[in-house]
């Protein structure tokens, strides 16, 4: 008896554990891995054993959508190649790490080191996490222009592949 096996379809138990408690699968490992070797490697920072960051990467082409990441002050853009971690996370590791400085409370300040970010198809917008943009207040517009603006502008001049948008990422449900 001869078993064929062209259009085995991962399992839904094996999937479940990768996900929830990051039992290996070797199809998920293999793709990853494939995956992160198209990408520069001298631009690869690793967050856990879990998940990477692309420093200026030149497309999105091979990441998942809705990754998060950041831009840091100098316009360099962080993204996360598969959204398996939150912002503090990518916060937390590149502090650790020596990319960014660490600002406590960062989501309900005006930016002064970084700004969250999340891809959302083509583009990449403004994180979620970005409180301040959600209750305008009457200084709103020159706080806008003196922190945030900056911040983007230096992005795009860094990275003129990719489209970074000065709007809010919202969900697609």
């Amino acid at each position: 008896m001869k078993i064929v096996r062209e259009n085995l379809l991962e399992g839904v138990g094996d999937k479940y554990a990768y996900d929830r408690f990051y039992i290996p699968d070797e199809k998920i490992e293999f793709d990853e891995k494939y995956n992160i070797s198209k990408i520069e490697r001298d631009k690869l920072i690793r967050i856990n054993e879990r998940a990477s960051i692309v420093k200026n990467p030149i497309s999105l082409e091979n990441f998942a959508d809705n990754v998060r990441g950041l831009i840091d002050k100098h316009g360099n853009v962080y993204l996360s190649v598969r959204a398996n971690c939150i912002h503090q996370t990518i916060i937390d590791s590149l502090v650790e790490q020596g990319f960014i400085k660490d600002v406590p409370n960062w989501m309900s300040r005006f930016p002064t080191e970084f700004i969250t970010i999340q891809r959302q198809g083509q583009h990449i917008l403004m994180g979620e996490s970005n409180f301040l943009l959600k209750v305008p207040t009457a200084f709103f517009n020159k706080e806008i222009k003196d922190s945030y603006m900056p911040i983007i502008n230096k992005a795009k001049e860094i990275n003129p592949t990719l489209s970074i948008l000065f709007k809010l990422h919202t969900w697609n449900v």
